[in-house]
């Protein structure tokens, strides 16, 4: 999982020890454009999604240390939804998904 990191207007992300189990990672940052959650589907597809459907999203994905930092977290979120695009890619097995995830997000 990416460390995600606001600097001035901008968000990075970062890599971490953490590489999942194909231990895929780099040490290096690069400029956050959008995020993309992924669902298993029957059909590659993919589609922009909002505030509201992306938030369970990203808590769920989020570590929160200390309930005291909460609001600080929140303003952080609230900030992250108003410079990266967020988009739900449903997808098979199929190498194909990786091109909708492509021309779905560019």
């Amino acid at each position: 999982k990416p460390a995600l990191r606001r600097l001035e207007d901008c968000w990075y992300a970062y890599g971490t020890p953490w590489n999942g189990k194909e231990h895929y990672g780099t040490n290096g940052r690069v400029e956050l454009s959008a995020i993309c959650f992924l669902e298993r589907g029957e059909e590659n597809s993919i589609k922009k999604i909002s505030d509201i459907e992306a938030l369970p999203r990203i808590f769920s994905q989020i570590m929160i240390h200390d309930s005291t930092d909460l609001g600080k977290q929140m303003e952080l979120v609230d900030r992250l939804f108003e410079k990266v695009p967020m988009y739900l890619l449903k997808c098979n097995m199929d190498v194909d998904a990786a091109r909708v995830a492509y021309e779905g997000m560019n």
